[in-house]
């Protein structure tokens, strides 16, 4: 029978056994609330009047809320334009139909409610393009409001309209110099009409006779006028009736290139009149034929 060798080899398994570990992170995330924007008015809800020859300041108002609280609002951006323009509220700005403020106030801001009133004020040409003679266009306000975390809420205003503003302004004086009685001027004195507005005018003439400091006056159709130089006889006789006079000053586009048109006149002096002599001619505005 066989029996096992003592000197057998003992066989033993080592098991190696890896454990891999693995770690788990844990984020909390914060419960941010984007901003709203609400109550946006442009002027009051009124039409705008613009001044004549210069800026007016017009506001659009509204109010910004952040559920975060009022202080998670960075900051307020607001446009104002004619409806209608290119890319409407994206608009590129251009002081004849399309204004932007970048950093619009902020007030009233309050913990309780965590809104604030805000206002975005835009300094508007005296040429920007009215709206009250196209039913199909006005104005209106788009604001945006940003908060830190860079959610945003965006709300545009109900129009209003930008009224026509029919103006203009002409040099105070025409002087005529030193004139012997009985002799005409010479050479050119002008008036220069500027438009002030936002649409093409021309004007309607008229004026006075004019006093003499010692005696006599001269008849307001002594005086002559025309749109280039000209010699007296040649011009138009100044009347006490308001004339039309097609000076076709079109819609002023830029502040630095004023619309502006020369008039020029000349006078004819009686024999018998002395001193000083003076009166007044008035133009006033029309619209464009």
């Amino acid at each position: 029978m066989f029996k096992p060798n003592e000197n057998s080899y003992r066989i033993t398994i080592l098991l190696i056994v890896v454990l891999v570990g693995s770690t788990f992170c844990f984020v909390k995330i914060a419960n941010a609330a984007a901003p709203t924007v609400s109550s946006v008015t442009l002027n009051g809800g009124n039409a705008i009047i613009l001044n004549e020859g210069t800026t007016k300041l017009i506001s659009a108002t509204g109010t910004a809320t952040d559920t975060d609280g009022w202080a998670d609002i960075s900051s307020i951006i607001g446009k104002i334009y004619r409806s209608g323009v290119t890319s409407t509220f994206a608009c590129a700005t251009d002081t004849d139909n399309c204004y932007e403020d970048t950093s619009c106030a902020t007030s009233s801001c309050s913990t309780t409610t965590n809104s604030c009133d805000y206002s975005c004020d835009f300094d508007v040409q005296f040429y920007a393009e009215p709206t009250d003679e196209d039913p199909a266009q006005n104005w209106l306000a788009w604001i945006k409001v940003i908060d830190s975390q860079n959610a945003s809420d965006t709300a545009t205003s109900t129009g209003v309209e930008l009224n026509t503003l029919i103006s203009l302004d002409v040099s105070a004086t025409i002087s005529y110099g030193s004139v012997n009685a009985g002799a005409t001027s010479t050479g050119d004195h002008t008036a220069t009409v500027t438009n002030t507005g936002n649409i093409a005018i021309d004007v309607k003439i008229s004026g006075t006779a004019m006093s003499c400091g010692v005696r006599g006056s001269i008849p307001v159709g002594n005086q002559e006028y025309a749109t280039a130089s000209f010699v007296y006889g040649a011009g138009t006789d100044l009347s006490e009736s308001a004339t039309p006079w097609n000076l076709d000053l079109p819609t002023p586009e830029d502040t630095n290139v004023p619309v502006t048109d020369d008039t020029y006149w000349q006078v004819s002096i009686p024999t018998r009149v002395e001193g000083t002599c003076s009166g007044t001619n008035t133009f006033e505005v029309r619209t464009a034929l």
